[in-house]
């Protein structure tokens, strides 16, 4: 049985070397993420959709659930990037 090592390269944005690790607990931050995201987008392009305009969705609505997709979908590849670092 394999397990994650205490630290993860969790913060690419960082320089490389201990900057870049976190503690492996906060791998939970992609999903969670993700998962919020999704609501609040979905909410709100509801909103703008049903007030701006009655026959069909409006342009922001549009955007904002297009990005829900590409901001999942970028949290998922982060996601399984770290795991398959791990994976023999």
């Amino acid at each position: 049985k394999r397990t994650l090592p205490a630290k993860i390269p969790l913060w690419y944005s960082k320089e490389w070397g201990p900057e870049r690790l976190a503690p492996n607990f906060l791998l939970w931050l992609l999903p969670a993420s993700s998962f919020l995201i999704i609501i609040l987008n979905l909410f709100l392009a509801k909103k703008f959709s049903s007030a701006t305009n009655k026959e069909g969705s409006s342009i922001l609505a549009d955007i904002l659930t297009w990005s829900t997709l590409f901001f999942t979908f970028s949290n998922f590849l982060s996601l399984m990037r770290i795991l398959l670092i791990f994976s023999p």
